[in-house]
C-alpha cells in the first residue's frame, strides 16, 4: 500500500514540476508573432532526436503540443490537449504522456478555474486514482502587482489509503520576472518527500534572455499549464538548473540563436555543462 501512496505522489508531481524537464528546448514565449510556429526539431547527440508539434485554433491560441521523441533513452512522447471555451479561456487540460503510463496512469484532467471579473486564472484541479487510493491536487495561483502569477501552492488530498491524508500542501513554485514583467528571470520549487511532510527545495532555475521575439507566447496560461518555457516575450539564451536534491544533475545551457527575416528563432545550438552535449533546433513557421 505505501508503495502505491509513493507512485501517486509520484504522479502529482509530474504534473505539478512537469515544467523541470531536463530536456530544455531554448525557445521562449509570448503574444502572437508575424508567423505561426508550427514546428520544432531537435536532435542532441547521435541517438537522441525529438519533434515538438504545435496546433492553434482560429484565434492563434495553443490547442495542441505533441512531443515524439527520445532524450537520454527514454521515450519522452506526450500529447498535451488545451481546451478552451468560446472566448479563448482555458477550461480544461489533458496531459498524456510515456512517464505517466509507466506509473499506471492514463491521463491526467486538470480543470481551471477563471475569475472573469479580475480576468484572472484562480485555481486549477486534477484528480486521479491508482489502485484504491485517490489523490486531488488543487493549485493556487498568487499574483503580483503586475498582474504575473508570482506563487502556485499544490495542495494534495488523498483518499483510500490506511491513512487518509487532508488537503496538505505537496509542493510550491515561486516566479520572479523583469521589472517590465515580460521576461521569466527566476523559478523556485519545492516539494514534500512524503505525503505531510515540509516542503523542501527541489531546485532553482535562472533564465537569460536576448532581444528578439520569441516564437510563441502564452504568458500566464504558460504558467498555469506548467510551461513556462512558453512565457517571455524574449528567447532564452541561458538556463541555470540548481538540483537541490540531487546536485550532480545541475547543469547549465547557453544557446546562440540564427533569425529569419522575421526575427524569429530559425535555428539553434544549446550546449550543455558539464558534459558538453550539444542540441541542435529548427523551427518551421507558416
Amino acid at each position: 500500500m505505501s508503495r502505491v501512496i509513493v507512485v501517486l505522489l509520484s504522479v502529482v508531481l509530474i504534473g505539478v514540476l512537469s515544467c523541470q524537464k531536463e530536456i530544455d528546448w531554448g525557445w521562449g514565449n509570448s503574444l502572437t508573432t508575424a508567423k505561426t510556429l508550427y514546428r520544432i526539431k531537435s536532435k542532441t547527440g547521435a541517438t537522441d532526436t525529438t519533434q515538438v508539434d504545435f496546433s492553434f485554433d482560429g484565434a492563434k491560441k495553443l490547442i495542441v503540443e505533441k512531443t515524439t521523441g527520445i532524450s537520454n533513452g527514454q521515450d519522452i512522447s506526450g500529447l498535451l490537449t488545451i481546451v478552451r471555451d468560446s472566448t479563448g479561456v482555458i477550461t480544461k487540460s489533458i496531459r498524456t504522456a510515456s512517464a505517466l503510463i509507466l506509473a499506471g496512469v492514463d491521463s491526467i484532467v486538470t480543470s481551471y478555474f477563471y475569475d472573469r471579473a479580475a480576468s484572472k486564472y484562480k485555481y486549477a484541479v486534477f484528480a486521479l486514482k491508482v489502485g484504491s487510493i485517490a489523490a486531488r491536487d488543487s493549485a493556487i495561483f498568487t499574483y503580483d502587482s503586475l498582474g504575473n502569477i508570482a506563487k502556485d501552492e499544490h495542495y494534495l488530498k488523498l483518499t483510500g489509503s490506511p491513512i487518509p491524508l487532508p488537503p496538505t500542501k505537496a509542493a510550491q513554485n515561486t516566479y520572479t520576472y523583469s521589472s517590465d514583467g515580460k521576461n521569466l528571470l527566476k523559478m523556485i520549487s519545492e516539494t514534500v518527500t512524503a505525503p505531510g511532510g515540509p516542503l523542501s527545495l527541489a531546485s532553482t532555475q535562472l533564465f537569460t534572455y536576448d532581444t528578439k521575439n520569441s516564437p510563441l507566447i502564452m504568458i500566464q496560461e504558460a504558467i498555469i499549464l506548467g510551461k513556462t518555457s512558453y512565457f517571455s516575450l524574449n528567447n532564452q539564451v541561458k538556463t541555470e538548473m540548481t538540483n537541490a536534491v540531487t546536485p550532480a544533475r545541475s547543469f547549465n545551457m547557453d544557446y546562440t540563436f540564427k533569425y529569419n527575416s522575421f526575427n524569429l528563432p530559425d535555428s539553434s545550438t544549446g550546449i550543455r555543462t558539464p558534459g558538453g552535449d550539444t542540441t541542435a533546433s529548427k523551427y518551421y513557421y507558416q
